[in-house]
C-alpha cells in the first residue's frame, strides 16, 4: 500500500484562513477513509514541537526534524516523505518533491503592499516554483484561479476544492470568554486579520452613523507582523469600537449569533471562509462587491462597492426589518450548505487517487522549469 504524506506544518501555526482549510479537509478526509477502500494510506508529517497533535481513526499524525518554517518545509519534510506523495494544503510546499499543492490566492501580486517586502519576494518567487513541480494544483476558487493564471503562477487551469462551514455548526456550547459575554449592546460584527486589505476603515469611518442606529462596532482577528505590513486602524480608539483581537470558536460563534449584521468589507479574497460561517449560523451578512465574494456568496448576501459606506449603512438599516432580515438569513443558510468540508475533501481525495495512477516519468528528477 503506498503512502500519501500530507505536510502537517499548518499544525503549528495558529489557525488562520489557509490553516482551517488544511484542518477541516484533514479531519473530513479522515471520516472518508471510513468509507473507502483507500488503496493508499495517509499520514501527516508535520515539525518537531509542543503543539496539539489531532487524533484521527485513518490518518497517522508524525513530528520530525529540528528546523522550523520554511526550512523545516523545503529541507525536513522531503527527506522525511521520501517518494511519497505530499500534499500541501496551504500555498507553499517542498520544492524538491513529488506532490499535489493548493495555492491559496494571488494576493502578494494583486495588493503587495498588505504585505511585509520579505513576505511579498518569498511568495512571489515560491508559488510558480510549487505550481510547476507539482503534480497537479488545486484552489479554493473560480477567482483565484483566474487571477492566478493572469500572474503566472499557473500556466493552466487548476482544479477549484472550496472551503466549508461545517466546523462553525459543530463547535462545542462552550461560554464565551468574559470580554464577549460582557458586550450587551447591539453591534455589528468585523472578522479577520489585520490587514489593509480587510478594509475595516470603511466601516470604523461610518462609527458615528452607527451610533445614531443604536449599533457599536465589534473587531475580532489577530495580527502577524511576520507576514502582514503594519497597519493600524484610522478610528481604533472610537469609544463605540471594542476591538477584541485574537478570540477562541466559541467566542466567534457567539459574536455571530448576537449580531446585527457580520460585515466583510474585504477588497482581497480568494474564497471568505467567514460571510460563510456567519451564514450557517443564522447571522445576515452584508459583503464587498469584490474578488470571490460574488462568486461565493451570490445573492445570499448584501453585495456593497467597498469603496462607499453609504450602501452598507442602507443594508445595516434595512436589515432592522424582520421580514428582510428573516429572508437575507434564510438565503445564507442555503449558500453555506452548498459549501461543505465533507464534498471538498472528498474532491481532494479523487484527485490524489487520480495523480497516484499516473505513470511517473523516466528520469526520476524534479524539474525546476
Amino acid at each position: 500500500m503506498e503512502e500519501i504524506v500530507i505536510n502537517g506544518r499548518f499544525l503549528s501555526r495558529p489557525i488562520t484562513g489557509v490553516e482551517r482549510f488544511a484542518r477541516e479537509i484533514c479531519k473530513s478526509l479522515d471520516e472518508l477513509l471510513d468509507e473507502v477502500d483507500s488503496p493508499a494510506r495517509f499520514i501527516i508529517i508535520g515539525p518537531t514541537g509542543t503543539y496539539k497533535t489531532p487524533i484521527f481513526r485513518n490518518i497517522r499524525v508524525r513530528k520530525t526534524g529540528s528546523l522550523r518554517g520554511h526550512a523545516w518545509e523545503q529541507i525536513s519534510l522531503p527527506m522525511a516523505a521520501r517518494r511519497s506523495l505530499v500534499v500541501n494544503l496551504c500555498s507553499t510546499a517542498p520544492v524538491l518533491a513529488r506532490k499535489v499543492s493548493c495555492i491559496h490566492d494571488a494576493n502578494v501580486y494583486i495588493a503587495p503592499e498588505n504585505y511585509t517586502v520579505p513576505f511579498v519576494c518569498l511568495y512571489r518567487i515560491l508559488l510558480p516554483l510549487v505550481a510547476r513541480t507539482s503534480k497537479a494544483c488545486f484552489t479554493i476558487s473560480r477567482y483565484s484561479a483566474e487571477t492566478l493564471l493572469e500572474n503566472n503562477v499557473f500556466t493552466r487551469m487548476p482544479e477549484i476544492i472550496p472551503n466549508g462551514h461545517e466546523h462553525i455548526v459543530r463547535q462545542k456550547a462552550e461560554l464565551p470568554s468574559e470580554a464577549v459575554a460582557a458586550i450587551k449592546t447591539p453591534y455589528v460584527l468585523l472578522l479577520g486579520s489585520r490587514s489593509k486589505s480587510k478594509n475595516i476603515d470603511l466601516i470604523l469611518n461610518a462609527a458615528s452613523r452607527l451610533r445614531a442606529l443604536g449599533l457599536s462596532i465589534v473587531i475580532a482577528g489577530g495580527k502577524n507582523s511576520g507576514v502582514f505590513a503594519q497597519y493600524t486602524p484610522d478610528s481604533g480608539k472610537d469609544v463605540d469600537v471594542i476591538d477584541l483581537g485574537r478570540v477562541s470558536d466559541a467566542d466567534i460563534l457567539h459574536l455571530y449569533r448576537n449580531a446585527h449584521a457580520f460585515l466583510f468589507p474585504s477588497l482581497h479574497e480568494g474564497f471568505g471562509i467567514p460571510p460563510i460561517e456567519a451564514m450557517a449560523v443564522g447571522c445576515p451578512v452584508v459583503a464587498s462587491a469584490a474578488s470571490a465574494m460574488p462568486e461565493v456568496l451570490g445573492d445570499a448576501a448584501v453585495l456593497c462597492d467597498p469603496y462607499d459606506v453609504g450602501p452598507w449603512i442602507d443594508a445595516i438599516v434595512a436589515l432592522k426589518d424582520d421580514r428582510v432580515r428573516a429572508q437575507t438569513i434564510e438565503r445564507g443558510r442555503q449558500c453555506a450548505s452548498r459549501y461543505t468540508w465533507r464534498r471538498s475533501a472528498a474532491l481532494l481525495y479523487y484527485l490524489l487517487m487520480s495523480v497516484q495512477r499516473r505513470p511517473e516519468p523516466a528520469s526520476s528528477s524534479v524539474s525546476l522549469t
